[in-house]
């Protein structure tokens, strides 16, 4: 039964809401996330905390019931001074680190597994620092996974990028491992140091200025409003909350869709390198088991002809497979890369979810505690004690709820900015990834050229275009010029002339001879070859100056 008595606000000297004056209040309606900004720009967030006014309870309760959402899109500078003022002048601060080498861990074969990164290190700017240079820093790598771990559990408004892992491809502790790590890693400090939220975190001067080897990253502070384990498993599973900002809420099923796609393609690339091998060492007995034709060749000198084709045949073998290993491991270690960033991400916007989440429900359980000290003001006597108790509890709350909006805030500016960042990021790595994937396969293409084009150092006198014309001169183009290399194919031109004197000797000595001696040996080599030869019938003569051996002649030199 309702009080008959007026209520007056007058009778309760401690109620906090003794200047207010409420009117319709709409419980039916849902609250919305409110949008950092109020009517006229003013933040939504007082500091130091004081109890509800009329104005920012107001704010706190009615500005987003209306029934229209406010699309959220990029900050402009005023917000960006407000909530992510790291990034309001971020050229002033800069961290710079730079690689010298890549040292071995120990003298065991697990030396390179835990290598040691040694890398220089510019400040400019910052707080916190001794020093503005710092040389020869060394850290392991498990030091470096410490600490990106401890970036991504304390910077949840930031996407943080994922570590990459040691390459496996070449042999550990070879130029082309280290060179390998160091443009890894390169890279990755390259990104958080680019970051001007990550560069201001105090476990950055504990990183830089610690002793070799005994770098430990600072106790993680607890995220008490960011579920972890069981909790945040059960949480995924409930539809996500309502988005005001339609960037983000596309960018995280693509960011989704890219980890698990990434995911099936390093799994089939796993497949397809065993495969490469199984099918190098199925080439590799073909062309064995085809040398043993050799053992039908009448002539001695065929079965060298099989072993040289053998040999070559299996090198290019060795060529192709080392190709393809080249390109798989490029493509796996993109995608190892992408997995990482993407799996980071994913949870980030999984955070702002949750953190969306708590934001709704500080909002129901301020409105809440709002209509519980209502009913107290409205009751005839009324019970100090508890009103006291219901002003600290909506007092709490309505802390808790600006405290959350300033991160839902903070969150989605930032993660605006960085989500085009990203991609931007990802844009630029696979066209460089597939610049470098051309580059490689032309290089083993050449190489493989290279290897064909030494037949070319035989003797042009005797190369394969020289059998049946060997009676006739040899034309010298020392001017003639590779298409595939654009290098020239002749010798110097001392080896080119001196060839050039001696064929012209031949061709005066055939002039001089007698047309019954018409097909000459005038190689010594090619002569000695030919003693073995049996003489041919009279009948079958070619010395014998004929039409008919004449045309026979004429036939067998067109080769």
């Amino acid at each position: 039964m309702s009080s008959t008595v007026p209520y007056d606000p007058e009778d309760f000297d401690n109620n906090p809401f003794s200047e207010q004056v409420i009117k319709n209040v709409d419980a039916g309606k849902q609250p919305k996330y409110s949008t950092p900004q109020g009517e006229h720009g003013q933040s939504s967030i007082s500091s130091p905390l004081q109890l509800p006014t009329v104005s920012n309870q107001e704010q706190s309760y009615h500005i987003g019931t209306t029934s229209v959402e406010t699309e959220v899109v990029m900050p402009t500078e005023t917000e960006i001074r407000q909530f992510i003022p790291e990034r309001f002048n971020q050229n002033r601060r800069s961290i710079t680190l730079v690689i010298t080498d890549i040292e071995k861990n120990g003298n065991d074969s697990s030396a390179f597994k835990n290598p040691v990164i040694k890398f220089d290190a510019f400040i400019k700017g910052l707080n916190g620092f001794r020093k503005n240079l710092y040389k020869d820093i060394r850290r392991t790598y498990k030091e470096l996974e410490s600490f990106a771990k401890y970036l991504n559990i304390n910077n949840i408004e930031v996407f943080v990028p994922g570590l990459p892992s040691i390459p496996t491809l070449y042999n550990m502790g070879s130029p082309e491992f280290r060179s390998s790590v160091s443009k890894l890693l390169q890279e990755w400090m390259n990104r958080i140091t680019k970051n001007p939220i990550l560069i201001k975190d105090h476990d950055f001067v504990l990183f830089l200025e610690t002793n070799d080897f005994s770098y430990s990253p600072t106790k993680t502070t607890s995220q008490s409003i960011v579920a972890t384990g069981l909790r945040r498993k059960t949480l995924k599973q409930l539809a996500p909350p309502f988005d005001a900002c339609r960037t983000l809420a596309e960018f995280r099923p693509l960011i989704k869709s890219l980890y698990i796609i990434s995911q099936k393609l390093v799994s089939l690339l796993e497949r397809i390198g065993k495969l490469d091998k199984n099918m190098n060492g199925l080439y590799s007995i073909f062309y064995r088991q085809l040398r043993e034709l050799s053992m039908v060749e009448l002539n001695e000198d065929m079965p060298r002809l099989w072993t040289k084709f053998e040999k070559v045949m299996q090198l290019f073998n060795e060529l192709d497979l080392m190709k393809r290993l080249s390109y798989n491991s490029a493509l796996n270690e993109c995608l190892l890369l992408v997995i990482r960033d993407s799996f980071t991400i994913k949870e980030s916007l999984t955070n702002r979810h949750l953190l969306m989440r708590e934001l709704s429900q500080a909002k129901d359980s301020a409105r809440k505690k709002f209509e519980q000290v209502q009913k107290l003001k409205s009751k005839p006597i009324i019970d100090t004690l508890k009103a006291d108790e219901a002003s600290q509890s909506l007092e709490a709350v309505v802390a808790l709820e600006k405290e959350l909006e300033f991160k839902v805030n903070r969150l989605t500016y930032n993660m605006l900015i960085e989500s085009e960042e990203y991609l931007h990021y990802f844009t630029e790595t696979v066209r460089t990834l597939f610049r470098t994937l051309a580059y490689q396969q032309i290089q083993f293409e050449r190489k493989k050229l290279a290897l064909l084009a030494n037949a070319k150092l035989i003797d042009v006198s005797h190369s394969l275009h020289r059998l049946g014309r060997e009676s006739f001169p040899l034309k010298k183009d020392a001017n003639r010029i590779e298409a595939w290399s654009g290098e020239s194919s002749s010798r110097t031109t001392t080896t080119a002339d001196a060839s050039f004197e001696r064929d012209m000797q031949e061709y005066e000595t055939y002039i001089d001879n007698d047309f019954d001696t018409v097909l000459p040996v005038l190689d010594p080599s090619v002569q000695s070859s030919k003693k073995n030869i049996k003489t041919q019938p009279a009948g079958n003569n070619l010395t014998e100056f004929n039409a008919k051996n004449a045309a026979t002649l004429l036939g067998g030199t067109t080769f």
